[in-house]
């Protein structure tokens, strides 16, 4: 089984790689940041605008993860991770449908195949959050709630039981 902060690190690692990618890539173009001036645009803001949001998802992951289910900072957290969900999905959709033309060198559209591609994975997420979601709220209204074992709590990796694993 991977680690807590190996499965919170990741994610986080693989969006700040993204990130740095993207700014190298506006850099190269000689477009300075595109974050404020004439070559700024909605998606260069979106990605501003969620890099920022993931480093506070992850500094609220490494808190809520200490504490049980139920707990303020879990409750924090959680709706914070939609948001930035959402957030990384706009951004994917203003670079398909906006960056993609501006970029390329012959202003092509972005290919139906891409476009399909971002929404089956789009509906697929979403479909299966709100089966998660649905499930718990009927859970909640039977009294039958199923508790899982808190896999990401840091309390299980630190724990000296073996009883449990």
């Amino acid at each position: 089984m991977v680690p807590f902060p190996c499965v919170l690190c990741l994610p986080t690692f693989l969006i700040v790689l993204v990130f740095g990618l993207g700014m190298g890539s506006v850099a190269i173009q000689g477009m300075c940041t595109s974050f404020t001036g004439p070559n700024s645009d909605l998606h260069h803001q979106v990605g501003l605008a969620v890099f920022i949001l993931v480093l506070i998802q992850t500094v609220l992951g490494l808190i809520a993860h200490n504490f049980k289910t139920g707990h303020l900072s879990r409750k924090i957290h959680i709706p914070f991770g939609i948001l930035t969900v959402s957030g990384l999905y706009w951004q994917t959709w203003e670079g398909l449908h906006n960056e993609w033309a501006e970029m390329s060198v012959i202003m092509t559209v972005t290919p139906l195949s891409v476009q399909v591609l971002f929404w089956i994975f789009f509906l697929v997420a979403v479909t299966a959050y709100t089966l998660a979601a649905g499930q718990a709220t009927l859970g909640l209204l039977t009294d039958d709630v199923v508790v899982p074992d808190v896999a990401y709590s840091s309390d299980r990796y630190l724990s000296t039981d073996t009883e449990g694993t």
